[in-house]
């Protein structure tokens, strides 16, 4: 019995050390990369690129592909992620600010529908692509041990499983940027007007709107619950933060104001502006189907409008001020 006790504790030492050496060197690859979304390249690249940043653009796909920083103003960067949620974007503030890196001003989307209860949205499932910053990172262990995954918590004390899945998108990243994928940008990506767009925008709100029917009209509390965590981020570290709902094709009315009905609240509590720019009767221009790429996806025509027109409002809640 001894023996086997033996020889078990050493497999365990040697299974051990194998991950702790490969998972090191893992998470050096990943610091290393300076491009992509899903494996904190675009992160990198921010917190690597020199210059000051007045503005910070957070949010999903509609900012990453919605807002031209430079159509906004100066020194502004667009660290949107295509995909994720508030709990990204408050981990990410908390990484800026141990990193002395957090910029004056937050610009923040909200997508209101992404409030409801849904399986599409997973209240705390986005910060899982912050896997090196685990360990170190509060707000990062939080929202990871707190997903849908009962179990988070015992499997990433593995180093190599917190890379399950994305390997293949980590050392393609890595290769880009050793490749010269530092090019100075401002974060800002966009799709380019095609002739199929009117009917891909069609196709996919009846898409969007049948599974938006579907989700609950309840508001998940523990989402409301990351964006006050966010919101008081902001106040300690006092930063100016303005919430905008990008426009989008697709409506499913009593849906979208249910949850607005949550969020407005908080927003008030906390004197933070909010522009909805899904007031297509202030933005008319913004339905023509020329400037759209999906149902909730603009073109880099209908980006440049967005963003005069956010730089429009922003200019009036500079001057209320």
């Amino acid at each position: 019995m001894k023996k086997i006790l033996v020889f078990l504790l050493i497999i365990f030492i040697i299974l051990l050390s194998i991950d702790r050496i490969f998972g090191t060197l893992l998470f050096n690859v990943n610091d290393y990369v300076k491009c992509g979304d899903n494996v904190g390249g675009k992160l990198n690249f921010y917190l690597w690129k020199k210059g000051n940043t007045n503005t910070l653009l957070l949010g999903d796909s509609k900012v990453e592909f919605g807002i031209i920083p430079d159509s906004i103003g100066s020194e502004v960067f667009n660290l949107a992620h295509a995909g994720k949620l508030l709990d990204f974007h408050s981990s990410v503030l908390e990484i800026l600010e141990h990193k002395n890196k957090l910029p004056k001003n937050i610009i923040i989307s909200i997508d209101p529908y992404q409030f409801l209860e849904s399986v599409d949205f997973p209240a705390f499932d986005s910060s899982i692509s912050l896997r090196q910053y685990y360990d170190n990172e509060p707000l990062v262990k939080k929202y990871v041990n707190s997903g849908k995954d009962k179990y988070c918590y015992f499997k990433w004390q593995s180093y190599l499983y917190r890379y399950n899945s994305v390997l293949p998108t980590l050392f393609i990243n890595a290769y880009k940027t050793h490749k010269g994928a530092l090019v100075e940008n401002d974060g800002f990506s966009c799709f380019k007007k095609t002739n199929t767009d009117s009917l891909r925008v069609v196709l996919t709100v009846k898409e969007k709107e049948a599974r938006i029917v579907k989700y609950s009209d309840n508001v998940e509390p523990l989402k409301i619950e990351v964006l006050k965590d966010l919101l008081d981020q902001c106040k300690e570290n006092n930063l100016s933060i303005i919430v905008i709902v990008p426009p989008t094709m697709h409506s499913v009315k009593k849906k979208y104001e249910r949850s607005m009905q949550s969020i407005k609240p908080l927003l008030k509590q906390f004197n933070v502006p909010l522009i909805d720019f899904n007031d297509f009767q202030k933005y008319p221009t913004l339905t023509n189907l020329s400037f759209w790429y999906d149902s909730e996806h603009l073109n880099l025509d209908g980006a440049k409008l967005f963003s005069h027109y956010l730089k429009e409002e922003l200019e009036t809640i500079k001057k209320s001020i």
